[in-house]
């Protein structure tokens, strides 16, 4: 199994990441919380993970908690009137439009 390290993992932490950014904790925190670097940030996270021998990709500033999971089979959407959306039929229908078979 391969272990999935995040950005702040490989930082040892939240306070160590921030003193080698030398940034507050604070801001680090809440990268980590909302799950995302500012893009203004990024280039300089990387360029800092890089100095210290870290093995930070651009992968993990952008996708610091992980890159996230698709769905296999999105789920078909369906408007209130139970017609699937793409249903061109029922669309003209719904707008009064008559439709010719």
């Amino acid at each position: 199994m391969i272990s999935q390290h995040t950005i702040f993992d490989l930082f040892g932490g939240i306070r160590p990441m921030a003193r080698a950014l030398e940034v507050p904790a604070s801001n680090v925190s809440s990268w980590k919380r909302v799950g995302r670097i500012p893009a203004e940030s990024q280039p300089h996270v990387l360029e800092r993970g890089q100095e210290l021998g870290l093995p930070v990709t651009a992968e993990h500033v952008v996708y610091p908690l992980g890159r996230p999971q698709r769905s296999a089979t999105p789920k078909a959407v369906k408007r209130s009137d139970g017609a699937r959306y793409g249903n061109s039929r029922a669309i003209l229908d719904t707008c009064g439009a008559g439709v010719v078979a």
